[in-house]
């Protein structure tokens, strides 16, 4: 069965997926292969078996190509075993052959057994007895069953569950227990602040009990990022005034720390014995500590590449209403769309098509909504491309924000800069729509400034940010009375505009909603 093997900078290491005939890679959620790297488009390339059994790669107009053994390919290219394929920063190793390795036996399975861990191990030359190459032997053994067990698509839980299943089948002890910091207290050495994942006792249920592990024992592990091993706790003088101690009437303990890479305590891994006396050798405690730090490289992976996954969906989500730059400020948390509104100085934009009920009434409406969406996709890579958040999309128009929820101070000027290329756009796309003998489509724009109130509004599920306030309705009515191809905005506005944007005199006009008649402005496009 064919497979790939990936190497990404968004993973400690590699993963196998196997395939029948199709595999469809990209960045999207949902695609077969999804690799979390920047450089790689949505829906980036897909690999096929075709007619003649050989195995071709196809680009999908991604945006920053795709390269097979160093070559970027323009067209349908096949591929043999071990082609190397290159998608942004990550490699994709081809391989076409029955024989699959044991170090990849399940799908997007991570071999997690890093050098440094294995700086643990001497070289052969070093070993000097039969005892310390069977040590050694164990310590490797049990790697290997956590690398088989470990996988990003299950629940971290579950896989952790299995490990101490896996650790007490090489360790006799009553239970095992994993407790893990939140990442505000990694630094400390306080144990309370510990939150239980999950125990398991010696026949391999789970240890549903309230669960207790000595506090003092396991703010020793904590203190010296050290293993700790207790033969008999009662007689230990660094333990035998423990009152957690006497009262579980712990007799052995094994404890050792998880570290991230950085040397960050991430948690504790303890194992007891409430039944016998020095039940634990140094020997376990060398495999307690190797497997503790495995076990934490696996947890950091796996938040890792959760941490990535919610912000590749983050990203998928925002980039629909906000231009790329401002998506980038939020995921990386510098900006925030606020739950609560929040007063901002906004420039609001509308737009909407002039006499679009008649033309849905003319054509079939596949031909009216392929129109319109044709448009939107026009109008909103401006406002984009303006830096401008879309809003809402509003029938046969929408909505644009200037200045929310990134601030700028020349927001003004992007909103009428970008009404001026829409309106300048149309008239290339509707030269171009008469002569496929389609009807072109023109607009009115209406554009005003001020304070609003802008945050998130709707239920829990279906929140989406906007604005609410005066220059938002003075926005729409402007936009409801100007003509097709024209742009009205607001007094605020037009002060704001610098001489060399041409502005005709104000117009006093009747709006739906004001007593007195409010002064327009027409901005020229050309």
């Amino acid at each position: 069965m064919p497979s790939i093997i990936l190497e990404s900078p968004s993973l400690s290491s590699r993963t196998q997926t196997r395939f029948d005939t199709f595999l469809l890679v990209g960045r999207a959620p949902g695609v077969d292969l999804q690799i979390l790297d920047t450089r790689v488009s949505k829906r980036h390339a897909t690999i096929k078996l075709i007619g003649d059994g050989s195995f071709v790669v196809e680009d999908l107009g991604s945006r920053n190509g795709t390269k097979i053994n160093g070559v970027e390919i323009s067209k349908v290219t096949e591929i043999q075993d071990g082609a190397i394929i290159e998608v942004g920063d990550s490699r994709l190793t081809f391989r076409d052959d029955t024989e699959i390795s044991d170090q990849f036996n399940r799908t997007s399975t991570v071999t997690i057994t890093t050098e440094r861990v294995l700086k643990g191990f001497p070289p052969s030359k070093d070993v000097t007895t039969i005892t310390q190459l069977k040590e050694d032997y164990d310590r490797l053994r049990l790697l290997w069953k956590i690398s088989m067990e470990s996988s990003f698509e299950r629940p971290m839980k579950d896989q952790i569950f299995e490990i101490l299943k896996m650790l007490l089948q090489e360790i006799d002890a009553d239970r095992a227990t994993l407790l893990l910091l939140p990442i505000e207290h990694r630094e400390t050495n306080d144990p309370s602040h510990l939150e239980l994942l999950v125990a398991c006792d010696h026949k391999g249920q789970a240890y549903d009990k309230q669960t207790q592990v000595s506090e003092t024992i396991l703010g020793e592990a904590l203190r010296t990022k050290r293993g700790v091993l207790v033969a008999d706790a009662r007689m230990d003088e660094r333990f035998d005034a423990s009152q957690s101690v006497v009262i579980q009437g712990i007799r052995s303990t094994l404890c050792a720390p998880m570290m991230s890479r950085t040397g960050t305590k991430i948690g504790v891994i303890a194992l007891d014995s409430v039944s016998v006396t020095a039940a634990f050798h140094q020997k376990d405690l060398v495999v307690l500590e190797t497997l503790a730090s495995q076990v934490g490289t696996v947890i950091e992976n796996i938040r890792l590449i959760e941490h990535a996954r919610m912000q590749a969906i983050a990203r998928e989500r925002l980039s629909r209403f906000l231009s790329p730059n401002v998506v980038d400020e939020v995921v990386a948390g510098h900006v925030s769309i606020a739950d609560s509104g929040e007063a901002r100085n906004v420039t609001v934009l509308f737009t909407d098509v002039r006499e679009f009920t008649a033309l849905s009434q003319q054509f079939a409406p596949d031909e009216v909504l392929d129109s319109l969406n044709s448009y939107f996709a026009l109008a909103v890579d401006i406002i984009f491309k303006h830096e401008g958040t879309l809003d809402k999309f509003l029938g046969d128009g929408l909505m644009a924000l200037f200045g929310a929820p990134l601030p700028q101070k020349d927001a003004t000027l992007r909103a009428v800069a970008a009404a001026q290329d829409i309106q300048r756009a149309l008239v290339g796309w509707n030269e171009q729509r008469v002569k496929e003998g389609k009807e072109p489509l023109h607009v009115g724009v209406g554009i005003a400034s001020g304070p609003v109130v802008a945050g998130a509004v709707g239920t829990p599920q279906t929140l989406s940010y906007t604005v609410v306030g005066p220059a938002a309705n003075l926005a729409a009515r402007l936009c409801s009375v100007a003509g097709a191809g024209e742009i009205l905005v607001s007094t605020t506005v037009a002060q704001a505009l610098p001489d060399n944007v041409p502005v005709e005199r104000p117009r006093m006009l009747e709006l739906k909603g004001y007593e007195k008649p409010v002064p327009a402005y027409a901005v020229h496009a050309d």
